[in-house]
């Protein structure tokens, strides 16, 4: 059975134009956090066992795919204070990535589409005012989507589960409201199988057919 969770390491470099929370400093001098919201896109770098087999088992194959992947990631994000130096990030990802292999019989084509809902508790280990670093872990429920076209083979399978995240990001200012900001991290997804209208797994197996 193909499973769609596997773990993967996720770099991303964005520029957002929204304010990243911060802590601020109380009369007293005690640290508070200030909530924020901030939105971007960038890249993520992948390793998603599985998927990448499936790919290189594509009948005919005259190449393989590598184990890494690189894809586009969309997010949002609200931050809400806590107490000290501690956050909560509300983060929703939208992740694509396509895998094309060239094979005797044409071009297969497998696009992979994820939606990653988490809650992250996060430590601010530092904030300068024009730059802050932090850590955090946290998860969420996580669902996904593959797009298969090969040959009479036009078909969609989905797979859903739970997905933890670990993760460092830095934030330095550019302007009053607009950030670079550079996370790295790790995902994991604990998935069910993937699989489409009729039941079936992917690999060769047209909509309803056997």
């Amino acid at each position: 059975m193909i499973r769609s969770g596997s773990t993967f390491i996720v770099l991303l470099l964005l520029i957002m134009g929204a304010v990243p929370g911060r802590c601020v400093r109380g009369q007293t001098g005690e640290l508070r956090p200030r909530g924020g919201v901030s939105a971007g896109m960038g890249v993520n770098y992948m390793k998603r066992t599985d998927l990448v087999n499936l790919v290189n088992m594509t009948p005919g194959a005259l190449e393989r795919v590598a184990d890494f992947k690189t894809g586009a990631e969309f997010f949002g994000v609200v931050l809400l204070p806590v107490a000290g130096h501690w956050m909560v990030k509300l983060d929703y990802s939208y992740q694509i990535a396509s895998y094309n292999v060239q094979s005797s019989s044409g071009t297969a084509e497998y696009t992979l589409v994820g939606h990653a809902p988490s809650a992250i508790l996060q430590y601010v280990l530092t904030d300068q005012g024009l730059f802050n670093l932090k850590v955090g872990a946290g998860g969420g429920p996580h669902f996904g989507t593959l797009e298969e076209r090969f040959l009479y083979i036009d078909d969609s399978f989905r797979a859903s589960g739970w997905g933890a995240v670990l993760e460092f990001e830095g934030n330095t200012a550019l302007g009053d409201d607009l950030f670079v900001h550079l996370s790295a991290g790790a995902r994991t997804e604990f998935f069910g199988s993937l699989e489409n209208d009729f039941g079936k797994p992917p690999g060769g197996t047209a909509s309803g057919g056997e």
